[in-house]
């Protein structure tokens, strides 16, 4: 999809355009949570969870600055320090983001402390398309 596409795109909410956005989809994941001792049994190489916080954000307009991340950022302190992470970039090998417009993945990368500021350059050289992989 090229820059000219998206812009010449349908207006969603001014500034976004329909093809900043999801579409429509549906999709389905599981995640069967268990003790150390069912997990054992249950899988030859379980994946073990050492830190996870939740907050949530008021969702009335009007309410927040949509461009602040700060129920995000204590989620993700919060998480990094049950995990013992004091350094998200360096100690984290993989992020899955869970974006609806095209702005939120910077804004998401900034809140979650993986980018200091440089969420757009880090993106621009370490995407699938740039042939580099984030660490």
């Amino acid at each position: 999809m090229t820059v000219e596409q998206v812009m010449g795109s349908a207006m969603q909410a001014d500034p976004i355009k329909e093809l900043e956005a999801y579409p429509v989809t549906d999709g389905a994941c599981a995640m069967i949570l268990a003790a150390e001792e069912k997990a054992r049994k249950w899988c030859a190489q379980p994946v073990w969870l050492s830190g996870m916080a939740s907050r949530l954000d008021s969702f009335y307009l009007g309410d927040r600055d949509l461009a602040e991340t700060a129920s995000l950022t204590l989620a993700s302190k919060k998480a990094y320090r049950m995990a013992g992470i004091s350094n998200p970039r360096k100690e984290i090998d993989l992020v899955e983001l869970s974006e609806f417009y095209s702005y939120q993945e910077l804004l998401w990368l900034e809140g979650m402390g993986s980018a200091a500021g440089e969420a757009g350059k880090m993106i621009d050289r370490e995407s699938p398309s740039s042939g580099e992989s984030f660490p």
